[in-house]
């Protein structure tokens, strides 16, 4: 797949996070558990690591060097 389909399915798997962060929080007519947002979010990540798998890049030492900079700063 290409990374421009891929990055199309990592706004598509956001998409359904979001839905279920906002079933949680009672913004929606059914209510969803914990375990349903943790699904989506891991769904995030997933989709994430393999786009940038498809182009070459080496998330974590990209998370790792992001981690460091907002350390840094105080965590924020």
């Amino acid at each position: 797949m290409a990374p421009v389909l891929n990055a199309l399915c990592m706004a598509e798997e956001m998409g359904e996070a979001v839905q279920q962060i906002r079933r949680h929080e009672g913004h929606a007519r059914r209510p969803a558990t914990c375990d349903e947002v943790g699904e989506e979010m891991a769904d995030v990540i997933i989709s994430t690591a393999v786009t940038a798998q498809l182009m070459g890049i080496d998330l974590g030492a990209h998370v790792r060097a992001k981690l460091d900079r907002i350390m840094e700063r105080g965590g924020r």
